[in-house]
């Protein structure tokens, strides 16, 4: 089965974690989210070669851009998380799905969830993010014997499905649960009519990235930020 195309992925990403809004300016996609973080505020070009102007403080730099990286350099612009898109086959990954009732889709966030998101540093603006993504999706909760140990929500677009904001309590790592809540998101996204499951992790993350390779995701390409502190 043929790799989805990395420009898809990012298409999902839109799709799945919006922006407040976007603004077109000069040969530059520039994305508005407040206080959601690097994803929704990032630029990135809308031609093969732009100009500088235009594009912010903060730029997407994805797979293929290797000239806008080395002229982003020039002009000043730090690396800032280099992060690897990951895909896996959906209906594969959801034979993964644990027995009995060790995981639990909702249409909607619950108290606990939040709780154990905001122990993650997802706060209340991602959760925003995740509201007013129109696409098809999802929250699923994972548990160890009667306490709600973790939670993920996941989005789907075409025949994409990506998982976001996959969060464990820290008092119930090790046991299994983020393993469980990305077989569920599979399930979900097969379910849905997906025929992949993707998600994007930082470099940073090696424990991540040990458990999706583990799990069968393959590296389809990847990404990183430049920022410029004094840019307007």
């Amino acid at each position: 089965m043929k790799l989805p195309d990395p420009s898809s992925i990012f298409t999902t990403l839109d799709a799945t974690w919006p922006p407040e809004m976007y603004r077109q300016n000069g040969d530059w996609l520039r994305r508005i989210g407040g206080a959601g973080g690097s994803r929704v505020n990032a630029a990135t070009a809308m031609v093969e070669s732009p100009t500088l102007d235009g594009c912010g403080p903060l730029v997407m730099v994805r797979t293929g851009e290797d000239a806008l990286a080395e002229r982003l350099d020039a002009a000043g612009y730090a690396i800032k998380d280099p992060c690897r898109l990951l895909v896996a086959p959906a209906a594969e990954l959801a034979q993964m799905r644990p027995a009995g009732p060790r995981t639990v889709q909702g249409e909607a966030p619950i108290a606990r969830m939040a709780e154990i998101w905001a122990e993650g540093g997802i706060g209340p603006a991602r959760l925003q993010i995740m509201d007013r993504a129109t696409c098809p999706k999802t929250y699923i909760t994972g548990r160890l014997g009667d306490r709600l140990a973790g939670c993920v929500y996941v989005g789907a677009k075409g025949d994409l499905a990506m998982l976001h904001a996959l969060e464990i309590s820290p008092h119930h790592r090790r046991h299994g649960v983020a393993r469980d809540l990305v077989a569920a998101s599979a399930g979900w996204a097969a379910d849905a009519g997906c025929t992949w499951l993707s998600l994007i992790v930082t470099e940073a993350n090696t424990a991540a990235l040990a458990l999706y390779s583990t799990m069968g995701f393959s590296d389809i390409g990847g990404y990183h930020y430049r920022i410029k502190e004094d840019t307007a």
